[in-house]
């Protein structure tokens, strides 16, 4: 299949920031138009969809101060509650260039879209929970940082790249937990893990070093 393709992702966001926190509401939208050739046999050459986005994003920060080794750090605990709602669109005679399901990573609890590229837009009706804490040096360095967040879904999420699946269902998300370390300048230890919500086994694990 070949064609052309338009993309289009205009937004409006705000920002809310202060000492103790922060609030971000966003409305964003999401647009796909295609020209295609050699389509299958009735399936029109123009395809379209339009899809909006409204996403909220908020945080708290907390933290103290102590010594270790003679030496300052501070601590922070930084609670974040994301808040998602997207609408089902039907996206299923939509063509697929270059796109793909996203690896679930504690990141992914805060992404407005669980698909990479641009022929999808996933519909979501969630919130989602994190929790971090970072260690501090006195030189503004961070040492440490520990994550763990959790989702809730409200509804079925129908749109998948072969439209022949069947809708994801699951009311809640696996665990998952992201942990960086750096014990100088010039190195950096990432670890994230995720972990079944109901057995607490490991589903998913990744180690990098930069």
């Amino acid at each position: 299949m070949v064609g052309d393709r338009l993309i289009l992702n205009p937004s409006v966001n705000s920002e809310y920031r202060s000492v103790w926190g922060y609030v971000k509401p966003s409305l964003k939208l999401w647009h796909a138009s295609y020209n295609l050739q050699d389509q299958v046999a009735g399936v029109g050459s123009s395809q379209s969809a339009t899809v909006p986005i409204l996403e909220v994003d908020s945080g708290l920060f907390f933290d103290r101060e102590f010594s270790f080794q003679d030496k300052g750090y501070t601590q922070t605990l930084e609670p974040r509650l994301y808040a998602l709602y997207v609408p089902y669109v039907d996206q299923s005679e939509l063509p697929d260039f270059d796109t793909s399901e996203l690896t679930f990573t504690y990141n992914s609890l805060f992404r407005s879209n669980r698909f990479s590229g641009d022929d999808r837009f996933g519909d979501a009706k969630q919130i989602s929970l994190g929790l971090t804490s970072r260690v501090i040096s006195d030189q503004g360095r961070e040492i440490i940082s520990a994550s763990v967040g959790h989702a809730f879904y409200f509804n079925d999420r129908k749109v998948r790249i072969d439209p022949n699946d069947g809708p994801l269902k699951d009311d809640t998300s696996d665990f998952a937990t992201s942990v960086s370390w750096r014990p100088n300048s010039r190195l950096r230890v990432l670890f994230d893990a995720a972990f079944d919500a109901d057995s607490f086994n490991n589903s998913e694990m990744t180690l990098d070093l930069k």
